[in-house]
């Protein structure tokens, strides 16, 4: 499997996620002088066949010698999810090295 593709089983389905040129940012927002950057973003998703519209998230960072960013695809087909969990990022400052962790813990308590 490339890098530019991710699969995952999520209640039985199988979702695949693409590298997608057709990424449109829904909600940004930047914080501590611009040094902190969060993008929502859509894209578009295979589930069981049919493609559907997917939130991810990405994260930038300069607020220290070097600049980071992290980004995580596909989290949900659900944009009131997204805007949640993006909303939880932006609130108590996540930097892009505990993204992943994150959400994968935020999606295990939202589908559990």
């Amino acid at each position: 499997m490339s890098t530019a593709e991710k699969i995952s089983v999520v209640q039985d389905k199988t979702i695949t996620v693409s590298a997608s040129e057709s990424e449109k940012v829904i909600l940004s927002e930047a914080l501590a002088n611009g040094r902190l950057v969060y993008r929502l973003f859509q894209s578009e998703c295979e589930i069981d066949g049919g493609f559907t519209a997917c939130y991810g998230i990405e994260i930038k960072s300069s607020l220290f010698d070097k600049s980071e960013s992290e980004k995580v695809a596909g989290i949900t087909s659900s944009f009131e999810l997204a805007k949640e969990l993006f909303e939880l990022l932006t609130e108590n400052l996540v930097t892009p090295i505990s993204l992943k962790y994150i959400v994968e813990d935020f999606v295990t308590q939202k589908y559990s």
